[in-house]
């Protein structure tokens, strides 16, 4: 695997004009940015706010009101009768038609996007 170091020169940076780095708040990967480069290490505020929302996702109402919405989510993508059906029902009623998001733990978005689509926006 390639070095940091390796990757500066790949890329032609000059490691004396950089100062910083944005980095995910992995103590090895800011030790290594610190101690290897001598840059101060940012971490990265996407993955900060990230952390911060799945654990309020950890609350008990929402967890029930997730397990719900993923019951759902389940049930139309099971059944294409349903989701037809679903499908015709939001077009009669004129309601945007939606795609159902799984919720992936891994995939950022995908907790908001499931339950945004049962508040109806």
């Amino acid at each position: 695997p390639a070095s940091l170091e390796d990757i500066l020169k790949q890329w032609e940076l000059d490691s004396t004009k950089l100062s910083g780095a944005t980095v995910d708040n992995a103590a090895n990967i800011q030790k290594a940015v610190a101690d290897i480069l001598k840059w101060k290490c940012l971490g990265c505020f996407g993955h900060t706010i990230n952390l911060c929302v799945k654990a309020g996702l950890k609350q008990q109402q929402i967890q029930v009101a997730l397990a719900r919405c993923s019951r759902l989510v389940k049930f139309f993508r099971k059944s294409t009768v349903a989701a037809n059906l679903l499908t015709k029902k939001q077009a009669a009623l004129e309601s945007p038609v939606h795609k159902l998001v799984k919720d992936v733990e891994t995939r950022w978005n995908s907790t908001s996007f499931t339950s945004l689509w049962f508040k109806g926006s």
